[in-house]
C-alpha cells in the first residue's frame, strides 16, 4: 500500500497549479493566435509547459511516498537430535536406525508449512548429517541457547529433541527454555530401568600439587542391585617404567543403593604431569565395566611463587587481592602491614606494596634490598600514596597531583599492549566493569613503558595509563594508578556468577611479573599440560638470534613419543616471525616430545610432557532421566514420545493451536525526488514543447 505526504500544507498544491496555468495562458494565449499554427497545437504546447511547471513546482514541496509492505513467514521447527554416547550404548543399532528414518519422515512432513531446521548435539552443536553417537559429554541446554539466539527474533515455533535426558555439562535446560517459551518435543530414548552397575561416580582432586607435598584423592563409589557383593579399589601411577600398585582398599557392599568415600592420601614424588588410574573390580553381572575405572591427572610443579602483600593500611583491595591470587594454587600469598613487616624482603618472589610509600611511610630500604635481588614489584597507588616517594622509588610512571581530588576510572585495554594477551571477552567486559578510584593529576608513562590498561574518566577515553608495565634495572615494576580491585571483583561476580575475568586480568599481570625470564633462544610451548581426548593439540615455538629478536627462517622439526615408544615426526609451520603447529587429535595417555632447529651453525634442542586424559562422562551414567524431558514438554504445551509412536510428531504440530506463522508489515519513506523517471518526465514535456514551438515557428 502507498501513500503520499508533503512537508508543506496541501494547499500549496493549488498555488502551483494556478501559477502554472497562469505561466502558460499568459505565453500562449495573450496574443492573437497565428493562422498557420493549428489550434489543437496552441493547445498542446500550454498544456505541456503547464504539466512541466506544475511538476517542478510539485518537487519544490519535498513531497514523500510511504510504501507499506507485508511478508509472512513460516513458522521454525528445530529438530535437535542427542549425539552422545549413552544413546548408543543404550539403544539397539536397529531403534537407532528406525529414529533415523521417522526423523527423516517428519522433516518431510513439516517442510510445507514450517521451515526445518535439523542439529545434532553433545558439548557442541552441529549439522544433523554428523550424528555418529561419539559424543563425550551432553550439553542440553546449549540447544535451547542456541535456538534462542540463532532464530530468537524468527518465528521459532517448536524444538523436537531425540534424547534420554541425560545431561552432564551446562544448565538445567528448563533455566533456558523459559526464555523461548516455546513447545518441546521430546522423543524419549534409553532405558529408565536401574540394573546390576558399579561405578566410580566422582574422584575429586587438586589439579597442581608441589613437589614433596603429600594431597588428598576422595573417590565416591555407587553401586545398584549388587547387595552382599565385594568388589575391591586399586590407584596406580604410571610412570616411564610403567604402572605402580600405590593403594588398595576392599568394599563389601551392604545396601541396593550403595554409596561409600574412599580417600587416598598420594605423594608427589615427580614433577611434570603425572597419572593415576583408579580401579573398581566388576561384579558378577554388571551391565557395564566401563564407568568401573576412572583416570586423573595432576600437574606437580616444582616451587610456588611467594608473595607478599604490603599495605600501609588496612583495606578491602588486599582482601580481594588475597582471594584473587589464592584460587591460583601457584601462588603462596602473604599479607603485612608496613609497620608490622619483619621478614626479610627477599624471602619473596614478587612483592605487592598497596598505597606504599606514603606519608611517614618509606621503603627505599626495601626498594634497594628488592634491586639487588631484582625481585618484581607492583604498586597500587591510592588516595594515601605519597605521590614524591612514589615517583622516585620506580620509573614507569611520573604521577603530579597538587590536590586532593579524585577522579571514577575505568579500564580500557589498548590494543598495542603486547607482553601477553587477554581473552576477547574479558578485553571487552573490563570496560563494563565499576569505576575505580585515580587521583586527579597528570600522568607521564616513561618511554618504555607497556600500557596494558588506560583511562576511561566518565564517558572520556584518555591517554593516562591506568595499568602498565615497566623493566627497571633488571627488575620488571607493574603499576596499578587507582584503587578499587574489591569493586571489580565484586562486579565481576554480580554479572558473571564467578571471578573469570578479575582473575585473568590480575593472574596474568601477576604471572608476568613474577615468572622468571627465559633466556633460551628456542622455546617450544603447549597453552596447557593436560588435554581432553577431544581437543587438538596445539603447539608454538619462538627462535631468537644473538640479539634476542624473533626469527623463523629456519625450519623447526617436532616428535612425540607416545607410551608404547611408537614416535609422530612434524616441521612446525610458519606464522609471522614465530611457529605454529596443529598436529591433531591424540589418544588418552601419556606422551614426551622433543623439538630441535639448525640455526647458525648450531643445534637447538626443546623437550616437555603432555597427556591427554579420557573423557567417560557419557559412560558414568546409563539410565535415562524421562522425567525431566516430560517435564520439558509439559511446560509450554508440548508432548513426549518414544521411538514407536514419533511419526505423530508432525500432526502434533501442525494441530498445535499456539503455532502460526507470523506476519511482518515493513513500511518505507523515500523523497519523491529520489525517483528518476520523473526527472526524465519533466525533460521529456519541454522537450516536446521545444520541438513544437521549433516545428510551428515558435522561436
Amino acid at each position: 500500500m502507498n501513500d503520499i505526504s508533503f512537508q508543506y500544507p496541501v494547499g500549496y498544491l493549488f498555488l502551483i497549479a494556478l501559477g502554472a496555468f497562469l505561466i502558460s495562458f499568459l505565453l500562449y494565449f495573450r496574443h492573437p493566435k497565428s493562422a498557420e499554427v493549428p489550434a489543437w497545437a496552441w493547445w498542446t504546447k500550454g498544456i505541456l509547459r503547464f504539466l512541466a511547471l506544475f511538476f517542478i513546482g510539485l518537487l519544490l514541496l519535498n513531497p514523500m511516498i510511504n510504501t507499506r509492505n507485508t511478508e509472512t513467514k513460516k513458522p521454525v521447527v528445530l529438530i535437535a537430535q542427542d549425539n552422545s554416547e549413552s544413546i548408543k550404548a543404550s539403544t539397539d543399532s536397529a531403534a537407532l536406525q528406525s529414529l533415523q528414518q521417522k526423523m527423516d519422515q517428519i522433516a518431510s512432513q513439516l517442510s510445507e508449512d514450517f521451515v526445518v531446521k535439523r542439529w545434532s548435539f553433545d558439548t557442541q552443536i552441529s549439522d544433523s548429517s554428523s550424528i555418529d553417537y561419539k559424543g563425550k559429554a551432553t550439553n542440553i541446554s546449549s540447544v535451547f541457547e542456541s535456538a534462542y539466539n540463532s532464530f530468537g527474533v524468527e518465528n521459532l515455533a517448536a524444538i523436537v529433541i531425540p534424547s534420554d535426558g541425560i545431561f552432564n555439562e551446562g544448565n538445567h535446560p528448563s533455566y533456558i527454555l523459559d526464555r523461548l517459551k516455546i513447545p518441546v518435543y521430546p522423543v524419549l530414548l534409553g532405558d529408565t530401568i536401574q540394573r546390576k552397575d558399579l561405578k566410580i561416580q566422582k574422584v575429586f582432586h587438586n589439579k597442581i600439587a608441589y613437589l614433596g607435598d603429600k594431597f588428598n584423592v576422595q573417590v565416591d563409589l555407587r553401586a545398584f542391585n549388587a547387595l552382599n557383593q565385594k568388589s575391591r579399589l586399586t590407584v596406580s601411577h604410571f610412570g616411564g617404567s610403567g604402572s605402580r600398585l600405590i593403594g588398595e582398599q576392599s568394599i563389601n557392599i551392604n545396601k541396593e543403593d550403595f554409596f561409600q568415600t574412599v580417600e587416598f592420601t598420594l605423594e608427589a614424588k615427580e614433577p611434570g604431569v603425572q597419572r593415576y588410574r583408579f580401579t573398581l573390580s566388576p561384579v558378577a553381572g554388571e551391565i557395564s565395566t566401563v564407568n568401573n575405572t576412572r583416570e586423573i591427572f595432576i600437574d606437580v610443579l616444582d616451587g610456588r611463587q611467594k608473595i607478599l602483600i604490603l599495605a600501609y593500611a588496612p583495606h578491602p583491595d588486599i582482601s580481594a587481592l588475597k582471594q584473587i591470587l589464592e584460587s591460583n594454587n601457584n601462588f603462596q600469598v602473604e599479607y603485612s602491614l608496613l609497620r608490622q613487616f619483619a621478614q626479610p624482603i627477599t624471602n619473596y618472589d614478587l612483592v605487592i606494596f598497596h598505597q606504599l610509600p606514603a606519608k611517614g611511610a618509606d621503603i627505599n630500604a626495601h626498594i634497594s634490598n628488592l634491586n639487588t635481588k631484582q625481585i618484581p614489584r607492583l604498586f597500587i597507588v591510592g588516595q594515601q600514596t605519597d605521590l614524591g616517594g612514589f615517583n622516585n622509588v620506580q620509573k614507569a610512571i611520573t604521577i603530579r597531583s597538587g590536590t586532593v581530588a579524585s577522579n571514577e576510572v575505568t579500564g580500557i585495554v589498548n590494543t598495542g599492549f603486547s607482553l601477553f594477551n587477554l581473552e576477547s571477552e574479558t578485553a571487552r567486559q573490563i570496560a563494563t566493569f565499576n569505576p575505580m578510584t585515580s587521583l586527579f593529576g597528570e600522568f607521564v608513562p616513561a618511554g618504555n613503558t607497556e600500557v596494558l590498561l588506560k583511562q576511561r574518566i566518565g564517558k572520556v577515553d584518555t591517554d593516562y595509563p591506568l595499568l602498565m608495565f615497566h623493566t627497571q634495572d633488571g627488575s620488571k615494576v607493574g603499576v596499578l594508578a587507582a584503587e578499587g580491585i574489591w569493586k571489580w571483583r565484586l562486579f565481576d561476580y554480580l554479572q558473571h556468577e564467578n571471578f573469570n575475568i578479575i582473575e585473568e586480568l590480575i593472574g596474568k599481570s601477576i604471572n608476568y611479573l613474577s615468572v622468571k625470564e627465559d633466556k633460551r633462544r628456542f622455546r617450544v610451548f603447549t597453552p596447557k599440560n593436560i588435554f581432553d581426548e577431544n581437543e587438538r593439540l596445539v603447539f608454538g615455538a619462538e627462535l631468537y638470534n644473538e640479539s634476542y629478536e624473533l626469527v623463523n627462517d629456519p625450519d623447526v622439526h617436532l616428535k612425540i613419543t607416545n607410551e608404547a615408544g611408537q614416535e609422530f615426526t612434524y616441521v612446525f609451520n610458519k606464522r609471522e616471525k614465530a611457529y605454529y603447529l596443529e598436529p591433531g587429535v591424540f589418544p588418552v595417555g601419556s606422551y614426551r616430545f622433543s623439538s630441535y632447529v639448525e640455526y647458525a651453525g648450531k643445534r637447538l634442542t626443546f623437550d616437555g610432557r603432555f597427556s591427554i586424559q579420557a573423557i567417560e562422562k557419557e559412560l558414568y551414567e546409563l539410565t535415562a532421566d524421562h522425567g525431566m524431558l516430560r517435564g520439558l514438554s509439559a511446560a509450554y504445551g508440548g508432548y513426549s514420545f518414544n521411538i514407536g509412536n514419533a511419526e505423530g510428531i508432525a500432526d502434533s504440530i501442525k494441530s498445535n493451536d499456539r503455532i502460526k506463522p507470523v506476519i511482518y508489515e515493513f513500511s518505507n519513506t523515500l523523497p519523491l525526488l529520489n525517483f528518476k523517471w520523473l526527472f526524465f518526465i519533466i525533460i521529456l514535456l519541454l522537450s516536446a514543447e521545444w520541438f513544437m514551438r521549433k516545428y510551428y515557428g515558435g522561436y
